[in-house]
């Protein structure tokens, strides 16, 4: 319910720049302690998290209601393929040292936090048909 009253886009683009902070502050650490680990990416995790809940809201905001359907599973779809490559893509990027993976993921969650801010589309206090028409 929070996210209805501060907005989409400043919700994703916060979440993934603290998401970005507990991210670096790991791929700082040249030998991080399984704690250190635990606790920064139970941070991440949480932001990631909330963002994976928004996602289920705002995507189907976005889309017309003749459309929403196909866009929605295509997303969905696109999540699917991301989760079954992701373990593999990170097992090759361990041959770099632990602290590469989380400076790629800090990375990834920068610029996620950029382009959201900037051109991610605000659909708070709209009425459905006016966000996506």
């Amino acid at each position: 319910m929070a996210i209805d009253h501060v907005g989409r886009r400043p919700w994703f683009a916060f979440s993934f720049a603290a998401a970005t902070l507990a991210l670096a502050a790991l791929a700082l650490v040249p030998a991080p302690t399984a704690e250190q680990v635990l606790t920064s990416m139970t941070v991440a995790y949480f932001f990631i998290s909330t963002i994976n809940i928004g996602v289920y809201l705002y995507t189907p905001e976005l889309y017309p209601t003749r459309v929403r359907a196909l866009a929605v599973g295509t997303a969905t779809a696109w999540l699917r393929f991301a989760s079954i490559i992701g373990p593999t893509v990170v097992g090759m990027m361990l041959a770099g040292g632990l602290p590469s993976v989380f400076a790629t993921f800090a990375v990834v969650a920068a610029i996620a936090a950029v382009i959201t801010a900037l051109f991610a589309v605000e659909t708070r206090g709209r009425v459905l048909e006016e966000a996506s028409p």
